[in-house]
């Protein structure tokens, strides 16, 4: 029998660039005990440049799948935004400090820049694979898209911006928070990095041999030094130099978003496959490792045979509307970056909306699971309620349990727990032989911690001695 002279090999989900997306996507699936190929045109890490800043929700994401501590460690952390205008004695002069992030819910109230993780070396080959599924997240110039032929809707804008990673040498007083500057000879962005590295965003213009009218750059034109004469100008009365630049590149703003981010539910795109803006806003990598944050449980699920295949159409629906609207925001925010250098990030379409209800009436539909410190009622140690959540493709019921010391309130929950255990009920029906591999069942209680006892709970309410907490504020 002849012998094939190229590989082959069968995959549940075949993943198709190792940058952000694909690397959670694979991650997530790997961890979900699903059969999970990744391949990428690179046969080694890119060293510099690409995106960098992590965002606080997505650090958040990052955690759920116990990746964030590394990333924390060695990230720099962004916890300050400052912001520069012209100075009526010529130059620029500071307008303002504020919080780097407004969000009063957030765990990580800061963003995180960090070049990369050294990831290892792949070797390159030849081999046909064999997949149910495809996920491409293979960039903006997305063989995958292109194959399928799937339009990017959306403009090209005029507007071309220049980038240098550099160690600074300079007297601006923020060079260590984000900045936002605009002055009269054009606008600048200020990204601190990890150890002494910086990242400058520089405006261009036609009086920098940009073409703004097609939109061709001429990089013979335009090197790294010409960048950052352009940036002294917008820096000016402070000054900044460097002794050499670890990456820089130069760009336009596009702002497109798929017209479909499936096919038959077979194959799908994602990050910047199906979504391209502009990176200053710090949201075109956070986005890109949600899509597949969004995709991996379902097709978990549509593999295991515990959901239809119909359950992945809704990948897009959630995805794509989010794509929409951060376009929409990265048009105003850019907008805003070139001509005030003062911004508040616009309320998003889609918000989790108050659904009336007799009961939890301030729990908010399709809101995560806010931060809170809870403490564990065997060992009386303090966790972050997130932490007690992972992302392991189970459903996660939380029962509130009340104070469990009151006899009355027993009585309900002990009710209640033999309604659940009840064959006609959701957790018998759906969770089979074996509901643990499907749902997480968490409780929390009110009760004081000198009273409570774990072992008290019915057993379906302590499916492990870890899954029974109460609010530290009442320790």
């Amino acid at each position: 029998m002849p012998v094939p002279l190229v590989k082959e090999s069968d995959v549940d989900v075949l993943v198709i660039g190792a940058g952000p997306a694909g690397l959670m996507c694979a991650n997530g699936l790997a961890k979900a005990g699903i059969n999970v190929r990744i391949i990428d045109q690179r046969s080694h890490e890119v060293m510099a440049g690409q995106a960098d800043g992590i965002q606080p929700r997505t650090i958040e994401v990052l955690q759920s799948y116990d990746l964030a501590e590394r990333l924390l460690r060695e990230g720099n952390q962004m916890h300050m935004a400052a912001f520069y205008n012209p100075s009526p004695n010529g130059g620029i002069e500071r307008t303002g400090r504020v919080a780097d992030i407004k969000a009063t819910t957030a765990r990580y109230p800061f963003a995180v820049t960090l070049m990369n993780l050294n990831a290892k070396e792949g070797q390159a080959e030849t081999e046909i694979v064999h997949a149910k599924f495809v996920v491409g997240a293979d960039g903006a110039h997305s063989w995958v898209r292109k194959t399928l032929g799937i339009a990017m809707d959306g403009e090209q804008t005029d507007f071309v911006w220049g980038v240098v990673d550099i160690v600074p040498d300079t007297d601006f007083p923020d060079i260590r928070n984000k900045s936002a500057i605009h002055s009269n000879n054009g606008s600048c962005m200020v990204i601190p990095r990890e150890g002494d590295k910086v990242r400058i965003y520089v405006q261009l213009t036609e009086k920098e041999d940009v073409d703004l009218r097609d939109g061709r750059i001429d990089k013979a034109k335009i090197g790294p030094e010409k960048l950052m004469q352009v940036a002294r100008k917008s820096f000016y009365p402070y000054s900044i130099s460097t002794k050499a630049f670890d990456w820089w590149t130069i760009y336009n703003i596009g702002q497109r978003v798929a017209s479909k981010f499936s096919v038959d539910e077979r194959v799908f795109v994602a990050g910047d496959a199906c979504h391209t803006h502009s990176p200053k806003a710090g949201q075109g990598m956070n986005a890109s490792m949600n899509d597949t944050h969004n995709l991996i449980w379902k097709l978990a699920y549509v593999l295991r045979g515990w959901a239809d295949i119909s359950l992945l159409k809704t990948y897009e629906l959630e995805r794509r509307k989010y794509a929409q609207e951060l376009i929409s925001f990265d048009k105003t925010f850019f907008c805003i970056v070139l001509w005030e250098a003062s911004f508040r990030r616009p309320r998003r379409g889609g918000q989790p909306r108050r659904v009336p209800r007799s009961h939890a009436s301030n729990l908010v539909i399709g809101q995560r699971v806010l931060p809170h410190v809870f403490t564990r009622a065997a060992d009386g140690r303090p966790y972050e309620l997130q932490d007690l959540l992972p992302a392991d493709t189970r459903f996660k019921i939380l029962v509130f349990a009340g104070d469990t010391t009151n006899k009355d309130q027993m009585q309900r929950v002990n009710a209640l727990a033999e309604e659940f255990v009840h064959p006609n009920n959701f957790y018998a029906q759906f969770g089979g032989e074996e509901p643990s591999t499907m749902f997480d069942v968490l409780t929390i209680c009110s009760a004081k911690k000198d009273q409570v006892n774990y072992t008290d709970l019915p057993a379906i309410f302590r499916t492990h001695w870890s899954k029974y907490v109460y609010p530290s504020l009442l320790s």
